[in-house]
């Protein structure tokens, strides 16, 4: 049967976010380290306890969060103080500047996602990242296809997806956003929903919804991930599971810092990843080079758009139209928050309500 709606995940899948994370940690570390006495050993261990979208997508937090734990020396003096503040800016600064070169789409990426649209095929994007951090990975990598000469404007990214799933960011937009193009941001909230149950690939009923949403079956739907929480999602709901092992393989030094540092619930490189597969997280397809290969092991035609249905079904999360009005359901739509003093955002209300403790 022909697919008709695609499934994306993001990291290492459309972009090679390892290799960016471990190229921009490495730094950090070192800072820690040689700056501030920390044990390597000992820094590892406590930046997996750090909340995640600190860890992967903002290290400013993430070092006001070490500095806030006691991480960091105490200032004994204003000089003190000054190279403190001094080497937090730096990190901040080449984090920042790391990420922006490198959130790029992997080769065959673009020209798949075009493929898919040209032929009418419904495309969604699901991606355990933050909804915030989400929002401004994407205009990076639209940033760098434009300047590439791969696209017209960074709003035509947009036009190569239907929507676009993410997790609860946990502040508001106006660090994580600042500077980001808002008709990209308003463009992309208007087709973002927010999952709030808590639950992280592969969470039980989510791709089931994804597929509600647009109203394929199993049959006509395919998950593209690179490890084994993708496959998770795809297999026990029917769909077919497409793995990229392209961005399964990592160079031994990003494969062993991702080990260290990164989140233990996940593997790394492609032997961990295929040990983890099971009957019920297998792949169906195996892309070994390029998303591209996608459009030579599946055939495609025009998917039905995007039409929720509101939680209708009984095997999906209910949803919320409204915010977390009512209690906190698995999912809602972005709908604009009402204003708030504490909310203070140079794009207006924020994208995401606070997720409950």
């Amino acid at each position: 049967m022909n697919k008709t709606l695609a499934v994306f995940d993001l990291d290492n899948t459309l972009t090679d976010t390892l290799t960016f994370w471990s190229t921009a940690i490495a730094p950090v570390a070192r800072a820690m380290t040689q700056k501030f006495g920390i044990d390597i050993n000992h820094f590892s261990a406590v930046i997996q306890k750090a909340p995640s979208q600190y860890r992967f997508c903002d290290v400013g937090s993430l070092v006001t969060w070490l500095d806030e734990r006691g991480e960091l020396p105490a200032a004994q003096n204003p000089a003190d103080q000054h190279e403190i503040e001094l080497v937090k800016w730096s990190l901040r600064h080449n984090w920042y500047a790391t990420q922006k070169k490198m959130s790029v789409f992997y080769p065959g990426a673009l020209d798949t996602l075009r493929a898919l649209k040209d032929k009418g095929t419904d495309v969604a994007l699901y991606t355990d990242t933050e909804g915030s951090s989400m929002i401004r990975r994407v205009w990076l990598m639209a940033y760098n296809a434009r300047r590439a000469g791969l696209i017209r404007a960074e709003e035509d990214i947009l036009d190569l997806f239907d929507h676009f799933y993410a997790q609860p960011a946990i502040e508001d937009d106006e660090r994580i956003l600042r500077d980001v193009d808002l008709r990209f941001v308003l463009k992309m909230k208007q087709k973002t929903t927010i999952w709030t149950g808590a639950a992280y690939k592969p969470a039980p009923h989510y791709l089931s919804a994804i597929m509600d949403d647009f109203a394929a079956t199993p049959a006509q739907t395919v998950m593209v991930g690179d490890t084994h929480n993708d496959g998770g999602c795809a297999v026990p709901a029917g769909a077919t599971f497409a793995w990229a092992h392209y961005g399964a393989r990592l160079d031994p030094v990003i494969e062993k810092t991702a080990r260290d540092m990164a989140s233990p619930l996940y593997k790394y490189g492609v032997a961990d990843i295929q040990a983890a597969f099971t009957a019920a997280s297998r792949p169906d397809i195996t892309l070994h080079d390029s998303p591209v290969e996608l459009l030579q092991q599946c055939a495609f035609s025009a998917g039905n758009g995007f039409n929720p249905r509101n939680g209708s079904d009984a095997a999906a999360p209910p949803r919320n139209p409204g915010g977390p009005a009512g209690g906190s359901l698995p999912v809602w739509r972005l709908r604009d928050a009402p204003p708030s003093p504490r909310r203070r955002s140079p794009m207006g209300p924020a994208t995401h309500f606070e997720p409950k403790p």
